[in-house]
């Protein structure tokens, strides 16, 4: 190398570069992931807000409920004159009421799985949340094709008046609606792609590390299936109801308090203490004393508080009976309104196959005019959207139902927008 020269990198031939460069990009490609609609379910065991569920359940399960025989042991010493000849020494412990200790264990024991239940129904709502968006999404992008479709129409319409102008029979006006038609096709073209990219930022809040959609509406449930499916309305709530078990533990902890309250009540011993007199140590029957406390049953000092107890438990009671009956009438009314939605989505089905049928024998004979063919196509675009939208009920309502029946989040998880109802991977 000459003096004064500067080593300059290689510099890489037009054909070595892209090379490189498409080795890098299927490199990324390949760590990054499709997202299909069973793999962004799965992502509702792993959202953030269990966190704090596991850390609450794995504290409990790392303490017991430690319930001895004795609520409390003190020890005690007296001196007299500060004369250590003249020591008392005491230990006294007060024993628990009656049951009390199996009312804690309980109360712990409720406590534990009522700590695990509110994790299933963290999942179950971040299920729920999650089969929303894949529906919603489903049908956004449903209606931004066929809506977009529909602007294609409007503007073909506008084009074949234009081309009539200043012909016999040529008003104006209709030209004027045509436009205004169009332009608010193309605002709402414009909702439809915004509402889509919102739906798609949520999607991907909830699973960040995957490349692309691709949810399949190929597998979806068909009408059929989701009739068959459906539960009789006049059935009760299965006492393994997610929400049910909830409140069955809640009204578990609040009877096992009541309990341990209800057992501090008829609790005779007070306290039993042994004593020893440092002073008469010389002689063991003098020196050595046992106290026992009797507390009087007409005297109840914690009467207030074991009413509040009652109260307590009897309010969790009523909840679990409200709750009971409220789903139960949700259930019914759901499964009401579903069968109307059935009916309207096979009388919709028909009418847009005889719309279809039409359209094409008429779209073959000879002489048709275009704003008349233009006007077929338009009335079966509508006669679509109005069948997505239709669906889209149907699928909302249909997680609505699972959802209250407690089956969205029966183990093992299964993708219920599939008609295989296939597990969810772990």
């Amino acid at each position: 190398m000459k003096p004064g020269s500067r080593r300059t990198a290689p510099v890489l031939r037009n054909g070595t570069y892209a090379a490189l460069c498409l080795v890098l990009y299927f490199a990324a490609r390949a760590q990054a992931a499709d997202m299909t609609i069973p793999a962004f379910l799965t992502t509702a065991k792993e959202d953030a807000r269990l966190s704090g569920a596991d850390e609450r359940t794995e504290f409990l399960l790392r303490s017991s409920a430690n319930t001895p025989f004795f609520e409390k042991i003190e020890f005690r010493t007296e001196t007299d004159e500060f004369k250590a000849s003249r020591q008392t020494y005491r230990v006294r412990a007060y024993p628990n009421g009656w049951g009390k200790t199996k009312a804690e264990q309980d109360e712990y024991n409720a406590t534990v799985n009522s700590s695990k239940q509110h994790r299933d129904l963290l999942v179950h709502r971040a299920l729920k949340k999650r089969y929303l968006l894949v529906i919603d999404f489903l049908h956004i992008r449903s209606a931004l094709e066929l809506n977009r479709r529909l602007r294609e129409v409007y503007g073909d319409r506008m084009t074949v008046m234009k081309k009539s102008a200043g012909t016999p029979g040529f008003d104006i006006t209709d030209l004027l609606k045509a436009a205004e038609r169009y332009a608010q096709q193309q605002l709402y073209v414009i909702e439809l792609e915004n509402n889509l990219s919102f739906i798609e930022n949520a999607i991907f809040k909830y699973a960040p590390a995957q490349d692309s959609i691709v949810f399949d509406v190929a597998g979806l449930p068909g009408i059929e299936q989701i009739r068959t499916a459906l539960p009789d309305p006049a059935q009760a709530p299965d006492k393994n109801n997610i929400y049910l078990q909830e409140s069955s533990l809640s009204l578990e902890i609040a009877r096992s308090r009541y309990e341990q309250e209800q057992s501090e009540s008829s609790r005779l011993i007070s306290f039993l203490e042994l004593s020893y007199d440092n002073q008469e140590r010389h002689d063991t029957q003098e020196a050595v004393a046992v106290q026992l406390g009797i507390r009087l049953p007409f005297i109840n000092a914690n009467r207030l508080a074991m009413n509040r107890k009652k109260l307590r438990y009897l309010d969790a009671k009523e909840h679990y009976e409200e709750l009971r009956l409220s789903l139960a009438e949700q259930l019914a009314l759901l499964c009401r309104q579903l069968h109307g939605l059935l009916e309207q989505c096979r009388v919709l089905e028909a009418a847009s196959a005889g719309m279809e049928a039409s359209a094409a024998t008429l779209s073959q004979a000879a002489g048709a005019e275009p704003l008349t063919l233009l006007q077929i196509k338009e009335g079966g675009l509508k006669s679509s959207i109005s069948l997505t939208e239709i669906r889209q009920k149907i699928y909302t309502s249909y997680i609505e139902v699972l959802d209250v029946t407690g089956k969205l989040s029966e183990k093992p998880l299964r993708n219920h927008l599939s008609s295989a109802l296939g597990e969810l991977d772990s």
